[in-house]
Order: structure tokens, then sequence, then C-alpha cells
């Protein structure tokens, strides 16, 4: 049987959300968004550091997006590539002899029909596993049923006609040798990277927009996004907490024509229920404030600083080519299904080379970076130099840790009412009161005792207190309110697939 793909494009589902379902003997069926660029042999969504009339996007290097190609040399396969950095995934689910291949875990669940499993309370650890990299994260997730969801990162899915599955790692970058070798190639493939985006060919051609604020990670992104010609940049100054990390003075020594300001709030006043699709990848929440800015990400690459304060620390302790970020809680996921809603494509930039930390580490500390390293914990000579021979002075960025975001992992049910959207919390609620498992008090009892030091930790930086108490295990499920909103979230994503199937189905008969 040959390997062919038949593409069914839905204005109703997500702009570049895929799933590809395979059944032996049968062309492969691609459901597919607006968004997503469909040839004859291949379909993709998203831009890499290469040429976009040769879809080579499986081995560029730096793919941002995923896609799925036929393979004819060698043997005739199905091929499936993840994104050349670990903040989204591929996932798989086997059921009656078909096989069911997507870049978003509810429309997976939707198109195979499978569930997740509500009595199950560690989908937040498993899914955030990624933080013990690429040979520690679970690979098998449970549902309901017993079913299973595979899930697969930084890798080429190879499928064959017959079904059989091979994950080959993608290629290892080259370590970086001085900064000019870091810039050179860092520069080269950003505008590589911009190219394919623009490239005449496509239907949908993307520009380009960066996140900025006053520390360091944003800062670098904007000075290097400025660099291949961004001319838009994005920051918060307000509430009070992000007025005080606003990057607009550093977008304006960098040069950017348009400054866009926005509330990190915003979303407490929307009415469609936008936390769900921030939640439902197992990570609660980090990235909702980003949803001020739907209308500037949308048909954009987004430069964004995520896992700077880890790859570019000059004092972080267990550098590695692995992806493993030890003791670090979040793991950078929760952005994935709005960007597929949205229609935009994450440039990750300090996750560049990320493969080969242990080179940028080493370089962090080589004695040509003594000049931009300013000493104490919260020292990273890479961005600093960037912004700093951009034109930008030291003392405008850098000088505290801030961050943006928040995540409701601690929340009580009191305290998601006042930091959820009163239409996502009244339909939270429901959720919550008619799923609550049973057992759940002495679930909790036992974490709160285990989780003390946390909340402690949490206690003494409020009261700005210095002392810290280790925390050699910490407990990443919390069985209480916020083990329910993945759940929760899952269900509302997975209810609007179906809905766009059932519109797609009653439109065909």
């Amino acid at each position: 049987m040959e390997c062919r793909f038949r593409f069914h494009v839905d204005e109703n589902i997500s702009r570049l959300a895929w799933c590809a379902v395979l059944e032996r003997g049968k062309c492969a069926d691609v459901y597919c968004g607006v968004g997503v660029a469909c040839v004859r042999d291949a379909f993709v969504e998203g831009a890499w550091n290469g040429s976009y009339a040769d879809m080579d996007f499986e081995r560029a290097g730096f793919l941002c997006g995923s896609g799925g190609k036929i393979i004819r040399e060698g043997g005739e396969r199905y091929c499936f590539a993840t994104p050349d950095h670990v903040l989204e995934k591929l996932v798989l689910v086997r059921k009656d002899g078909r096989l069911f291949v997507s870049n978003s875990v509810p429309f997976v669940l939707a198109r195979s029909g499978c569930r997740l499993d509500m009595q199950y309370t560690g989908y937040e650890r498993d899914f955030s596993s990624i933080l013990n990299g690429l040979d520690g994260y679970k690979r098998e997730i449970p549902l309901a049923e017993g079913m299973t969801l595979s899930c697969y990162y930084y890798c080429n899915l190879f499928i064959s006609p017959h079904g059989d599955i091979t994950a080959e790692e993608k290629q290892r970058p080259r370590p970086v040798h001085s900064y000019e070798d870091y810039m050179t190639a860092l520069l080269s493939d950003m505008r590589k990277l911009r190219d394919n985006a623009r490239d005449v060919a496509r239907r949908n051609r993307y520009g380009l927009v960066t996140t900025v604020s006053s520390g360091y990670d944003a800062a670098a992104c904007s000075a290097i996004a400025k660099r291949i010609g961004c001319e838009t940049a994005l920051t918060f100054d307000r509430p009070q907490k992000y007025a005080e990390d606003c990057g607009d003075k550093v977008a304006e020594r960098l040069g950017y024509r348009h400054i866009i300001k926005e509330d990190a709030n915003a979303y407490l006043s929307r009415e469609d229920l936008v936390e769900a699709e921030h939640v439902c990848s197992g990570e609660l929440g980090t990235s909702i404030i980003f949803s001020a800015f739907e209308q500037e990400f949308r048909d954009n690459l987004v430069f964004y600083g995520e896992r700077g304060d880890k790859l570019w620390n000059k004092n972080w302790p267990t550098p590695n080519d692995r992806f493993v970020f030890e003791g670090e809680m979040y793991a950078g996921i929760s952005m994935c299904e709005a960007r597929l809603r949205i229609g935009f494509v994450l440039v990750p930039m300090p996750l560049y080379k990320a493969a080969a930390w242990t080179s940028i580490h080493a370089l962090s500390n080589a004695p040509e970076m003594a000049a931009w390293s300013v000493g104490g914990r919260y020292d990273r000579p890479i961005p600093r130099r960037m912004v700093e021979e951009a034109g930008v002075e030291r003392e405008l960025f850098g000088q505290k840790k801030k961050g943006a975001g928040f995540n409701y992992h601690y929340d009580t049910l009191k305290r998601l009412k006042s930091r959820m959207s009163e239409a996502s919390y009244d339909s939270f609620i429901w959720y919550y009161r008619t799923h609550r498992r049973r057992g759940q008090t002495a679930r909790l009892l036992r974490y709160y005792w285990k989780s003390a030091p946390d909340y402690l930790n949490y206690l003494f930086r409020k009261l700005g207190i210095k002392k810290r108490i280790a925390v050699h295990d910490r407990q990443f499920d919390n069985p209480g309110a916020p083990s329910y909103l993945i759940n929760w979230g899952m269900e509302i994503l997975t209810q609007r697939y179906l809905a766009a199937q059932t519109k797609r189905d009653a439109k065909a008969s």
C-alpha cells in the first residue's frame, strides 16, 4: 500500500491543530485547521531554518511548530516531526486498529474517542515530566478504560504502512566555541526562520513580534528580533507587579517603532473560558497573562524568552545536553493549545542549541564574557552582552529577577475564584462539584503534610524573611481543586473539537 495523505481542512477547529489517522491498507486522513500548510506529500504548521520549498523541516535543526511528510527513500513511511525544543510535543493513541497522531492532546482525544481518567491524579506530574529531560519524561500516560496516550519530544516519529513505530531523536546541534560563533549561528538561523515564514509560496505568511521586559531573557529576544527586522514589541505595564517589569524603555532604546503595553489581568474580563486552554496542557496556567496579546500574536513569529533563566544562567549547577531542568516546577508548556487556536509560531529563542547547553554554559563562564558578568545569583553574561551591544544601558535591565505569570498549583477554591474569570470559575466549580473524587480529604492531608516546606517558603518570601527550608522531594500533584483544572480544561477543549466534528459530518451528509 502506497503511503498517501488525504487532507480535511476545517475552519471550525484551532487554526494550527492537526490530527493524522492511520489505518493499515488505507491512506492517512489528516484533519487540520486552516493555518496548516498542506501539499501532496507533506503538511506543516510553523517555520524552520531552511527552505520552505524543500519541506525538509524534520532535519532543519530549529523547527518551531510541527508537521508530517511521506518519506520515500529507503522504504516508504510516514514521518511526523516535533519541534526542535521541548515546550511542545506530539501525542499518539492506538485504538481499534488505527493510529491517531496529533500536535494537540484534546484533538487526539476527540478524534479517537478517548478521555482522561477522572480518578487519576497524576496528570500534572506526568505532563510536566519533560523537566526530567529526554531520558526521564513519562512517555505513556494513562487514559480512561485502560487506554494510553504516548508522548514524543524532540524527535522524528516514523510509522510504516504496517503501523510499526520508530522514534529517532533530532540531530544534535554543533556546540558553540565563542560568543562570535554563537551569535553568527543564532543570527543566521533566525534570518532563515524569518525568510521561511515569509516565503511567497506560503498561503499564510508570518510577520515578527517580540515580548520584552526589564529582565534578561525577553530583552535579549527583543534585541535579536530587532536585528532581523522586527518592529513590534509587547510588554505589560499593569498591574503594579508587571509595571515594575515593563520593558518599554528597553524597547525604546532598541529602536522599536511599535511598543504595545497591556494589562496582565485582561483575561479576567473574558467570557470564553480562555483559562481552559492554558491548564489542559498539564501546567496550570503560567501563560494565561499572554492572552492579552492574542491580536498581536496572530499570524506572527513570536520571540519568547522561555528557559533563558536556566540556559543563560552562568551559575546554574547542572547544565546538560538532555533538557534536564532539576528543581524546576513549571515546564513552560501551558501556551501550546492557545497557540494552535490563535495561529502563531512560538520562537523560544533561548532554547536554540539547547541540546548543546554545556557549551553555552561554558561560554557564559568564559574569560571573554567577564566584562558582561555582574556577579551575584542573577548573572547572565550572554543576554547582557546581546542587549548592551544593541545600545541599551546596563542599568535599564537585568537588575532584579521578577518573572511573569503565575500558577494555580497551590490554590484553594477561594484563591482560584479570585484568579479566574467569572465565567471560567462558574464552569469549573460545577465540574469540580460534579466529579469530586472519593477519599479526597485524606489525600489532601497527606499532600499538605509533605508540601509544608513549599508553603512555608512562600510565606517567608511574602514576609521578606530570607530563611528557606530545603525541599528535597517536591509533591507535584495537589489532589485538591487544582488537580481538577486539567480535566476540566481538557473536557472544554475536547467538546469544542467534537462539536466541530459533528458540524463537519452534518455538512458532509
